[in-house]
């Protein structure tokens, strides 16, 4: 590799190193706290029927899974989220920051319908200086890293601190770069689910055969 080859490898100023070749200028640095709004959610009171089995999705860990969500196992009702829940409009984020979960994997995931969620979850809200699904795949980008700031709540679970996350530094370029940017990654991770779902149905098949 020649000396022009290693030149064009390397970062330059606050961008990556892959880059859309339209776009030439340098990314803006900022806090995560300066970009989005981090929200609380809430549980209402088990023993109250009246508050569950409604129409709202009720999102914890056990329903992020997947990048995007679009219902969840649990609902509850009006009443519900009126008494101890909270309600995040659709194509917000949702990020896992306390459960045992976080020692393998840190849950981030972008709504696709109105939901609330619980207290283990934090409701994000990018303002209009940053693309959410931008922001989706930066956040999933930094996954070792937020598994370095997670520490032990004493009884075995993790959790992610609130201040710590608002002051990650996090570099944007333009509104149409972060547009173009997010729309490729969304590509590739629709593709992958395509795949998956390809993988899943042969290993499926295999298993009748075997057991045939």
């Amino acid at each position: 590799m020649d000396a022009a080859e290693r030149e064009g490898l390397r970062p330059k100023g606050n961008v990556p190193n892959l880059r859309f070749p339209e776009f030439q200028e340098e990314w803006e640095k900022c806090r995560l706290g300066d970009v989005c709004t981090f929200l609380s959610g809430g549980t209402p009171k088990i023993d109250v029927k009246e508050y569950w089995n409604g129409t709202i999705p009720f999102v914890s860990a056990i329903s992020m899974h997947d990048t995007y969500i679009l219902d969840s196992k649990l609902h509850i009702s009006e009443e519900g989220l009126k008494h101890g829940s909270r309600l995040l409009t659709k194509d917000n984020l949702l990020l896992l920051v306390r459960g045992s979960m976080l020692w393998n994997t840190i849950p981030i995931c972008l709504n696709k319908n109105d939901v609330a969620f619980n207290q283990d979850v934090k409701g994000i809200i990018a303002n209009d200086t940053i693309n959410n699904e931008f922001l989706l795949y930066w956040l999933k980008s930094k996954e070792q890293r937020l598994k370095y700031m997670v520490t032990g709540t004493g009884l075995g679970a993790g959790k992610l601190d609130t201040s710590d996350l608002l002051s990650m530094i996090v570099y944007i370029p333009a509104m149409k770069e972060q547009d173009k940017v997010a729309r490729l990654l969304s590509l590739f991770d629709e593709r992958i689910a395509t795949q998956n779902k390809i993988i899943d149905k042969l290993q499926s098949l295999i298993k009748g055969i075997r057991n045939d």
